[in-house]
């Protein structure tokens, strides 16, 4: 990257609301965001966040052209000219798609993804392409297109920033991007946000176009901000979510009959209270594997909601312990047949089709199916193999009845929502809380790389207790970073997680907000 000319001032705002509001009254140039952009992205690519920036010219020249529209007093949106970095694996017209898999090296979209489509409208500045764990397949930014290029936690370098979108939450908080979006299928978005301190936004199933979006599992996947307040979440997805004729699953849910108060879906700036607010107490979150620390946070919490005016209610969902074994045989088995579509005929990873090759049996031409197991032998990385041959094997004829493992997994996650929906309904619940990992902090290192026992996928695998849920029901969450008000745990903070019912995230969003001002008048917020 060329060299960055002009001079980094440090107060530059660090949200999308404040670096509005500053263009608006004319006190900064949008041109000064993305040199700060640029200048972070430069001096701090040790962290391994991006795989492809966009070149200084194209920024220069949209952020001259937004600048233009804020000195005219007439910006698009509320994020015009911002800074905005995208996931790998979400379309961004003629970038490549280097860190969603090797298999796709040299592939470049064709369109924009319709999420990317609208925020281009209202004015938003992508910056560039985030690494990630390939296909979003991990949960701690090491499985990468290049596995030496682990990505690093901003905060500490010598931890994760967690998996998959690790790369967007590390460019946030390294203030590479003022916001960034990354892709949920059973906490990729909640989880690099609390190892990195941010709030993100799991929105409901449906509610975000994933058009021009590299699908994982096509029943759980969501693409979801990350940012580092509230109202800059509320501010991205007023942006993006919305019908779309060409997402058959993106609806508009004004014209959803089973929805039990349609006034919570919509969008408002009042600005509401927690007073009143039942808050669900799941006895079934409280395992014996959670940490010390995440195990007092929740304590804390109950006793801030509770002095703010909130309800708390106790509830119990004994289903939620089916939801990782709904998770890891669901999920694969989609895996394993979005990812057949990647054989190397028509784009990606190839070699030469005739080559000669030499064999026992004497053979001299490549055939069909030796040529396709070669590219994804060779493209697919270790995490992506597992959970395809994982897929296949639940897939299978093996079993009596020809996918008999999915389909009870999807009795399962019937199950599972109809009890989550019926305690909302009954008791006329507005959220429930829980931790969002276990863990006091993220995980280190040099900790994990080297030591086959922590690299065990189960090991992974367990830290999705708590952000799988979210996605078997469907439901709308939302991370919110806090850290003790004396800093006993040290430079990380901890987070939690609020859920809401199906479709109101606007409603969990106005909740959310006045929780981060609860948080700040305690002096437990972490920015």
């Amino acid at each position: 990257m060329a060299a960055i000319k002009a001079t980094i001032k440090q107060s530059l705002p660090i949200t999308l609301t404040q670096a509005h509001t500053f263009a608006k009254e004319g006190s900064i140039k949008i041109q000064s965001l993305v040199e700060k952009s640029l200048h972070q992205i430069q001096s701090r690519e040790n962290l391994n966040s991006f795989v492809n920036v966009r070149s200084q010219e194209e920024l220069y020249r949209e952020a001259e052209q937004s600048q233009e529209r804020y000195d005219s007093g007439k910006p698009l949106s509320s994020i015009d000219g911002l800074p905005i970095a995208i996931k790998d694996n979400i379309f961004v017209k003629d970038m490549e798609c280097t860190a969603s898999s090797n298999i796709l090296k040299g592939f470049r979209a064709p369109i924009d993804a319709t999420v990317i489509k609208r925020l281009k409208a209202k004015g938003a500045l992508i910056v560039g392409k985030t690494n990630m764990d390939e296909f979003g397949m991990g949960s701690l930014g090491m499985y990468g297109y290049d596995e030496k290029k682990i990505i690093k936690n901003p905060i500490n370098e010598e931890y994760f920033a967690g998996g998959s979108s690790a790369g967007s939450a590390a460019a946030v908080r390294a203030e590479q991007a003022l916001a960034s979006l990354g892709t949920d299928t059973g906490g990729s978005v909640s989880y690099p946000a609390h190892c990195c301190g941010l709030y993100s936004l799991k929105p409901s199933y449906g509610r975000l176009s994933r058009f021009g979006q590299i699908l994982y599992s096509s029943s759980n996947d969501v693409i979801g901000p990350m940012a580092r307040t509230t109202d800059d979440l509320h501010s991205l997805f007023s942006i993006m979510e919305g019908e779309d004729v060409n997402d058959s699953n993106c609806i508009n849910f004004q014209t959803i009959s089973k929805i039990r108060n349609k006034e919570r879906l919509s969008e408002s700036r009042v600005e509401g209270s927690l007073k009143g607010v039942r808050v669900g107490i799941v006895q079934e979150f409280d395992i014996e594997e959670l940490d010390g620390r995440n195990r007092n946070m929740q304590e804390e919490l109950k006793k801030l909601l509770k002095d703010r005016g909130a309800e708390l209610v106790d509830v119990s969902l004994p289903l939620v312990k089916y939801a990782l074994p709904f998770y890891f045989t669901l999920v694969p088995s989609e895996a394993s047949s979005n990812l057949s579509r990647y054989d190397g005929l028509k784009y990606g990873h190839q070699f030469d089709f005739n080559a000669s090759q030499s064999s026992a049996q004497g053979k001299t031409k490549t055939e069909l199916f030796d040529y396709i197991e070669r590219v994804r032998s060779e493209a697919f990385g270790i995490n992506v193999k597992r959970r395809v041959i994982l897929g296949n094997f639940l897939l299978s004829s093996r079993f009596e009845d020809f996918n008999e493992k999915v389909i009870d997994a999807q009795k399962i996650r019937r199950l599972i929502i109809e009890e989550y929906c019926s305690v909302f309904e009954k008791g006329n619940i507005d959220m429930i809380i829980s931790p969002v990992v276990i863990g006091e902090r993220p995980p280190k290192i040099s900790d994990v790389i080297g030591q086959s026992e922590k690299k065990n996928p189960v090991y992974e695998y367990k830290m999705d207790y708590y952000t799988a849920y979210p996605n078997a029901t469907g439901t709308p969450a939302i991370t919110i970073p806090v850290q003790e008000a004396d800093q006993r745990y040290g430079e990380f903070p901890t987070s939690f997680k609020i859920q809401g019912c199906f479709g109101e995230d606007y409603h969990l969003l106005r909740i959310a907000k006045q929780i981060e001002k609860a948080l700040k008048e305690a002096k437990m917020n972490f920015q």
